[in-house]
Order: structure tokens, then C-alpha cells, then sequence
């Protein structure tokens, strides 16, 4: 994604999310300028409870969140290949 259509992407993703005008300005800086996505959509949230990465950090106490999930590449690539052959 050019950085135009990060811009357009996290506008509307915030405007369907609620978000409010200190939190768009915050979540516009994080995706646009920072590449971090504080909204993971609910596909990818039912996939990831589902991902043995989520469950083994969950018996270690961690439980690795949505957010820090789609945003680690090698999980997001992962659900990306999941998503293309229908498995998330």
C-alpha cells in the first residue's frame, strides 16, 4: 500500500470502529507512518484463537494479543496463506 492509501484505509477502518478524534490522530500515526494496525479484523481475531502460537503463549501466561499478532509478519503471513487456500 502507498502511504495515500494507508492514509484512506485507516480513516475509514476508524470510522467503522468509532474511534475518536485523539485516537484516530494516535491509530492514523501507528498505521500510516509506523505500519501497525491497532485494528485487526474479526476473521483474523477467530483464526488467531485458534493458532497453536496463541494457545502455547496463553499456557505461558503471555497471551499474545490480536494486535501484536497481525502485526508480527511471520503470523501475518501465515494467516495470509490460510486465508487464500479458505483455512481463516
Amino acid at each position: 500500500m502507498t502511504r495515500e492509501e494507508r492514509a484512506r484505509a485507516i480513516t475509514t477502518i476508524c470510522g467503522k470502529c468509532g474511534c475518536n478524534d485523539e485516537q484516530r490522530a494516535r491509530h492514523y500515526k501507528l498505521f500510516v507512518d509506523e505500519n501497525w494496525n491497532v485494528h485487526p479484523s474479526k476473521r483474523f481475531q477467530a483464526w488467531w484463537q485458534e493458532h497453536p502460537d496463541f494457545k502455547v503463549s496463553l499456557e505461558d501466561g503471555k497471551g499474545i494479543s490480536a494486535i501484536t499478532a497481525q502485526n508480527t509478519m511471520y503470523i501475518w503471513q501465515e494467516y495470509l496463506e490460510a486465508k487464500e487456500i479458505g483455512l481463516a
